[in-house]
């Protein structure tokens, strides 16, 4: 069967997307890629077809503040690009069996009610209005009427943004109107959750509202090998820990690393910089501190006393399969709730806010995480259920399963 698949923004938007692609390419299945420009060279290395959206990811990373301002960012991105998608998904879905897409493609479930074709909507985070949880707002373990409140407001806030485009594209392609965009995408097609129901467990009002269900995170694939640099490095003395942000542009970086230097050699402890895509690290490496570029997590991670991320969703993930404790620093929509949630099961301290990092702060928190054992504890617990989990595997039997392809090829 031919399956599109379609994901827009970060790294860790497009990733497991691409790893699901692969996949169903490795199963037999015709698969075309819609992703950023920045990720066509992977796609096509992997012996897929790709379609490279105009988007350029890194410098739209850099555009988004933090906290309330940084979601107000994002949405606001997603409905600029509504006719892009329209244009890029109608073309390659024209002889499709099958439109699978990350939830920022808010177009893609209409184009999969135009063609007559089943639609899986990927998300990482649960992003399902309920009670429980709301994902995108930095508020997180707020009572039940809080969240609903939160709901209702990002629903109108999608509303607001894409009612018009949407609606104005389904016109033309003689679609019904959509009154309520944010409700539609959800409850559109059926919506797999690329993510460990043991992280962020479903909310009971989902049930008999929307059709859905967990893989697991599907993490990139393969994982990869160490430079022979970081390799002799982690060798060289004790594990070190690992502090990156990945794609995400932190509050004066700069400023950051500085801090977290000085609180490194407070504590006395060795540790990794990731640079991503902000060249955060600062001036270089030392005896004690070692600078990478681009690394595989999955080969990295296990390696390492504990992991200080962003609080993206395939980084919590990542770490927690690896079994070491982790501290979020989050900036905006869906990573203040991983780092609610990485405390709230044990897996390492509370969140530290972007406002609040200063090297005191930062020394404790550095000091809480590798001392204290019950985070230990907990992080091997989950990473052994995570490590049953089918992720990438479950996911293309679930798009096989809806596409009603048989198991077998």
């Amino acid at each position: 069967m031919k399956v599109v698949l379609s994901s827009r923004g970060s790294r860790g938007d497009v990733a497991p997307i691409i790893a699901i692609g692969a996949g169903l390419h490795e199963r037999g299945h015709d698969t075309v890629l819609c992703v950023p420009k920045l990720f066509a060279d992977s796609v096509a290395s992997q012996g897929m077809r790709v379609v490279p959206y105009s988007e350029d990811s890194e410098r739209m990373m850099t555009e988004f503040g933090s906290d309330w301002r940084g979601l107000q960012d994002a949405l606001k991105w997603f409905s600029r690009s509504i006719d892009e998608q329209f244009d890029w998904l109608l073309e390659q879905t024209a002889d499709a069996d099958v439109l699978v897409a990350s939830t920022n493609e808010i177009a893609a479930p209409s184009v999969a009610e135009f063609r007559g074709i089943p639609f899986v909507r990927v998300t990482f985070a649960p992003m399902m209005t309920g009670y429980r949880f709301n994902p995108l707002l930095p508020w997180q373990g707020l009572p039940r009427w809080a969240n609903r409140a939160g709901w209702a407001l990002i629903n109108l806030t999608v509303d607001a943004l894409s009612y018009r485009a949407i609606n104005a594209r389904r016109q033309a392609l003689r679609l019904p109107r959509v009154m309520r965009v944010g409700d539609y995408v959800a409850r559109y097609g059926h919506t797999l959750f690329a993510m460990s129901s043991a992280l962020a467990p479903p909310c009971p009002s989902w049930q008999g509202r929307y059709r859905h269900s967990y893989t697991g995170y599907c993490h990139d694939l393969p994982v990869g090998e160490l430079t022979d640099e970081l390799s002799q490095f982690l060798s060289s003395g004790s594990p070190p820990i690992y502090v990156g942000f990945g794609s995400v542009t932190m509050t004066d970086p700069d400023q950051l690393a500085r801090n977290f230097r000085e609180a490194i050699e407070r504590i006395g402890c060795r540790a990794v910089l990731g640079a991503g895509w902000t060249g955060f690290g600062g001036r270089g490496s030392s005896s004690n501190v070692l600078v990478i570029g681009d690394t595989s997590h999955a080969a990295l991670f296990p390696a390492t006393a504990g992991v200080i991320h962003h609080g993206g969703s395939g980084t919590t993930h990542t770490a927690a399969r690896a079994g070491v404790p982790q501290l979020v620093l989050p900036q905006f929509a869906d990573q203040h709730f991983w780092g609610h949630r990485v405390h709230r099961l044990g897996l390492g301290p509370a969140p530290l806010s972007p406002k609040t990092r200063s090297v005191d702060q930062l020394t404790r928190a550095l000091t809480a995480l590798l001392t204290k054992r019950r985070y230990t504890h907990a992080v091997q617990q989950l990473a052994e259920t995570l490590g049953r989990e089918s992720g990438t595997a479950g996911a293309v039997a679930t798009i096989e399963s809806l596409a009603g392809q048989p198991r077998a090829l």
